[in-house]
């Protein structure tokens, strides 16, 4: 599992494989742990916008899809915490979760 943080925002938990995917889609290396700075969460969340537009990655076969649900659909609870630390210029970490 990986949690990414953001002051004030409630943290989004993935599995690994979708926080990869998700990273990947940013524009990131998969490597946990990591941080966006203020100055780059945008560059971020456009990017990973413009995935989830196109669909970039989905596919039956993808490691991150099963029973059905969407890289897309996984990736709204970081896409709102981007565009919060984006507002209001917070940071963007992300580490390995037990839980």
């Amino acid at each position: 599992m990986v949690r990414f943080k953001c002051k004030d925002h409630a943290d989004v938990q993935v599995f690994d494989a979708v926080a990869k995917a998700l990273l990947k889609a940013m524009g990131r290396s998969e490597v946990v742990p990591g941080a966006l700075a203020p100055d780059e969460v945008a560059q971020a969340l456009l990017q990973l916008k413009q995935a989830v537009a196109t669909n970039e990655g989905d596919s039956p076969d993808s490691t991150w899809q099963d029973e059905g649900v969407s890289l897309g659909l996984r990736a709204l609870p970081l896409i709102d915490m981007l565009a919060y630390a984006q507002q209001y210029e917070h940071y963007v970490i992300w580490e390995a979760s037990k839980f």
